[in-house]
C-alpha cells in the first residue's frame, strides 16, 4: 500500500482469523501510524456506492447470494450497485469497528 503524499507502507501480507482479527505483516513501517492512516481512510466521507466498482458488481453480488440471482441479468449495473450497497454494506458498523482497533505490537 503506497501513497504518494505519505510514507511508504510495505504491507507484505494481510491475514488473520475471521471475523475477530486482521493482521498486517509490514516491513520498515510504523504500525501505529499505519493504523491512523487506515482510520483516516475509513472515516473519509464516502457512501457505500462509491466503494463498489460497477464493472464487478455482478460477480460481487453472486458472492453474497446463496443461489445465483435469476433475474439480475435484466437489471442495470447501476441499480444492482445501489441494491448491494443498501443490503450488504454497513459502513457505519465498519467505521465503528475500525475506530475501536488498538495497536498491539507482536514481539
Amino acid at each position: 500500500m503506497t501513497r504518494t503524499d505519505s510514507d511508504d507502507y510495505s504491507v507484505k501480507k494481510i491475514g488473520g482469523i475471521r471475523p475477530y482479527f486482521i493482521t498486517f505483516k509490514m516491513e520498515n513501517s510504523d504500525a501505529a501510524i499505519f493504523l491512523q492512516e487506515i482510520q483516516a481512510i475509513i472515516n473519509a466521507d464516502k457512501s457505500p456506492e462509491n466503494v463498489i466498482d460497477e464493472k464487478d458488481i455482478r460477480q460481487l453480488k453472486k458472492q453474497f447470494e446463496y443461489k445465483e440471482p435469476k433475474y439480475d441479468k435484466y437489471i442495470t449495473s447501476t441499480l444492482l450497485k445501489k441494491q448491494v450497497a443498501e443490503d450488504y454494506i454497513d459502513l457505519t458498523f465498519l467505521k465503528n469497528e475500525i475506530n475501536n482497533w488498538n495497536f498491539k505490537p507482536i514481539n
